[in-house]
Parts: structure tokens; C-alpha cells; sequence
């Protein structure tokens, strides 16, 4: 089983016999057995026939649409994983102390994996002020378990994700330095990297809350708000430095991405060109395909991890999800 990204311009996806065909100019790009796709993410103006859409929906493949400036637009998903027991199970939970217990353990894990990466990157560096960063990450950290309301719990989150990001600021090379996380435009090169990531993670994690039969706009961290799915930013906090602020690290401190991969549009934001989201897409599904050292693909682990946290939804009881840390 494959996931395919189309970032190609102008193209066209359409059904022949078994396969799906992405051709452009009536020239076939490539073409893939209709059975072996797992997820389909469309990155760029591209085509497709109402057959194609009609077959994905049959075989249950989610259809993900992300514009060239990162924008998550939406999916095309079939209802066949719908469990209205788990979604109504969602809405009853609403305020409850499970969520609670749920908000500390994430958040407490992300903080976690934080301190993780940066520790990775500052051994060669032995910068202090890093070190010092480390350190009240460590602190806010300690807090997370005692904290009875939610929306402080997200506020000791913002603030640790203040220093964290002021400390990758620091051993970014020159070429990609920036100040400070930026989102809506992503300002530099680093945060637009950053941006097209969490969109391609959250699709990623929004496909396990899919499979899993649970709603994802009934979320229990993030604020409910109109056309976010929140429940998907909830469950993708404990892998968004595993996952990808780890590649994104990788990526310049490597020199396996470029400044000429980047182009900067007049909106004032700064984004991958086509040939740059191709390099950013070869190392996200790398990444994806990594054993863990629980010996699973991270993508297994995202899946298991939605399902993990359904079966303590309907149990009601927080222990038996375990957020994934590293080391």
C-alpha cells in the first residue's frame, strides 16, 4: 500500500480498467494499481475524473487537496468508517475529566519529545543558552500533570513553544535562520518548511482519526472553531517534533534542501517551489516509512494511536492511551 502526491501543475488523474493514471498533455506521468493506494494528497492545480472520485470512494482511499501556499482546503472521504457510537461517545465526553487527563498526557509528551530534539542537536553545539532553554522547557513540563484546566494546560504549551522555537532558531544554518514561528504567511524558509509539513501531517493524522470512526472536528484540547478539525490537531501534538520538526532539522542541517528550492510570492509569505515540495515530499514519506525503535512504522504507530485513543474514549479512561515518546 502507497501514498500518492500529485504536485504536478496541470495534471490530470483519471480511472483506466485497474489503475489510476496521472497524466499531463495526455502523456502519462505514471500510473499505479487502484488497490495498492492507501491515500491520495493533491498539492497543485490538478484534475480529476468524477470516475477516479467515484473509485476512491468505493475502495474507502481518502482524496486530500493542500494549495502551493500550504493551505489545507479540505478531503473527500467515504462514510463507510463512520461509528456513530465513538462520535456521540465524543460530544458526551465534552468537559470532562477524561479529556483533562487527555490534554495533560499529550501535552506533557510534546514537551517531552521537545526537549528531546533539542538535546540531540546541542551536543555537537554545547551552546548554554540552549541548555538554559532545555531547562525551563523541563520546568513547564512539571507543571502539566497538576494543572486542572485545559486552557492553561495550552498556555504553558505556548509558552514552552516560544523557547523551543528560539532554540532551533539557534542551530538552523545561516541560510535558514529566522526569529520566530510564523504561520499564516510562513515569513522565511524555515517556517514555510515548518507550515507544509504540519499540513501533510495533519492529512496524515486526520486519516487515522477517519479510520478509526471518530469525528474530527469533536476535538478535546484545541478550541472548537468553524472549518478546523480540531480532534486532528489534538492527536498530532505528540508527533509534531518526532515527526517533523526532527526532518525539517534534518533537511538543512544535511544541505539536502536548498534556498533556491523556495520562491516568494506577493502575498509576502514564502513557499517551496514545485521542485522543492518534491524533495520536501520524498524525505516526509521517508520519514513516514522509519521503524521506530518499537520496531513500527511511524505511519502504523499514527494509526494505532487514533484507534489507541478510541478504545480510551469509550472506556472512558485515560490510561489506557499512552502518548509516544523518544529518546
Amino acid at each position: 500500500m502507497s501514498f500518492v502526491y500529485v504536485n504536478e501543475h496541470g495534471a490530470l488523474i483519471r480511472l483506466s480498467g485497474g489503475k489510476i493514471i496521472i497524466e499531463k498533455a495526455k502523456k502519462t506521468l505514471f500510473e499505479i494499481p487502484k488497490n495498492t493506494i492507501e491515500g491520495l494528497v493533491i498539492l497543485s492545480s490538478v484534475q480529476i475524473t468524477s470516475q477516479a472520485v467515484i473509485e476512491f470512494l468505493n475502495l474507502g482511499v481518502p482524496v486530500t487537496w493542500i494549495s502551493s501556499t500550504q493551505k489545507f482546503y479540505g478531503r473527500l472521504e467515504s462514510m463507510s468508517r463512520v461509528n456513530v457510537m465513538r462520535q456521540a461517545k465524543q460530544i458526551k465526553m465534552q468537559d470532562s475529566k477524561f479529556y483533562l487527563s487527555m490534554a495533560q498526557k499529550i501535552i506533557e509528551a510534546k514537551l517531552q519529545n521537545q526537549q528531546v530534539i533539542l538535546r540531540r542537536y546541542n551536543r555537537r553545539r554545547n551552546s548554554n543558552n540552549i541548555s538554559k532553554i532545555i531547562k525551563s522547557i523541563e520546568t513547564i513540563t512539571k507543571f502539566i500533570p497538576n494543572t486542572i484546566l485545559i486552557s492553561r494546560i495550552m498556555g504553558y504549551e505556548g509558552i514552552a513553544a516560544k523557547n523551543y522555537f528560539t532554540a532551533l532558531s539557534e542551530m538552523v544554518p545561516k541560510d535558514f535562520s529566522f526569529e520566530k514561528r510564523s504561520r499564516r504567511p510562513p515569513r522565511d524558509m524555515f517556517n514555510s518548511m515548518l507550515s507544509f509539513g504540519y499540513s501533510l501531517l495533519m492529512s496524515e493524522v486526520h486519516t487515522a482519526i477517519n479510520n478509526a470512526g471518530l469525528h474530527p472536528y469533536f476535538g478535546f484540547m484545541h478550541a472548537m472553531k468553524e472549518h478546523h478539525p480540531t480532534l486532528a490537531s489534538d492527536l498530532m501534538e505528540e508527533w509534531r517534533p518526532i515527526i517533523i520538526d526532527s526532518m525539517v532539522m534534518a533537511l538543512v542541517s544535511h544541505n539536502e534542501i536548498k534556498s533556491n528550492s523556495f520562491e516568494l510570492p506577493t502575498s509576502g509569505g514564502t513557499y517551496l517551489t514545485s521542485e522543492g515540495r518534491k524533495i520536501f515530499l520524498n524525505a516526509y514519506e521517508k520519514k513516514l516509512q522509519t521503524l521506530s525503535a518499537s520496531k513500527y512504522f511511524y505511519r502504523h504507530l499514527i494509526r494505532r494511536q487514533a484507534e489507541n485513543y478510541a478504545r480510551a474514549l469509550m472506556e472512558g479512561d485515560a490510561k489506557k492511551y499512552e502518548p509516544f515518546t523518544i529518546r
